[in-house]
């Protein structure tokens, strides 16, 4: 059972290295604090998707995209889709006219479209003894733009290693 146990734990300790190489769209973890905050405690009319608002708001000042996220609870009871009132807001903002996080080629892409880098890094999550599990949610944009070869070409070395 070492035998087996000890390449698994290095594979498991290299796929945080690895995600943290990838980078990430909100690398403060501001927005995806906030967002599930809002989701938590400003009795939205439906949930706010962290996954479709981050690409924009990283794209924005993060002093902007709070604000944006503070128009929202403030408006909360009379704003009937939330991800669509922070999506328009950013755009009005100007996000698509600005690079997210150094990730100029995210511009259009859409996030984890086949739903793979979903399952591997589920995975990674139940079969690795992580300091902290991966959050895909950190990791699924800048994967995403990197095209799903190459994202499963990461994710299939951080296993093996």
């Amino acid at each position: 059972a070492q035998a087996i146990e000890a390449p698994k734990a290095r594979a498991c300790r290299s796929a945080s290295r690895a995600m943290a190489a990838v980078g990430t769209l909100d690398p403060t973890r501001k927005i995806s604090r906030q967002v599930r905050w809002l989701n938590q405690n400003a009795r939205l009319q439906a949930e706010l998707s962290y996954n479709d608002v981050v690409d924009p708001l990283s794209r924005l000042d993060i002093h902007e995209a709070m604000k944006i996220l503070k128009d929202l609870e403030e408006a909360a009871d009379r704003v009937p889709n939330p991800t669509s009132f922070v999506h328009d807001a950013a755009v009005a903002a100007g996000a698509l006219d600005k690079p997210a996080g150094g990730y100029a080629a995210t511009i259009g892409h859409q996030v984890d479209p086949t739903g793979k880098i979903s399952r591997q890094v589920g995975w990674l999550n139940r079969n690795c003894s992580l300091a902290e599990p991966l959050a895909y949610e950190m990791v699924a944009g800048p994967l995403s733009s990197l095209g799903i070869a190459a994202a499963m070409t990461i994710l299939k070395e951080v296993e093996e290693h």
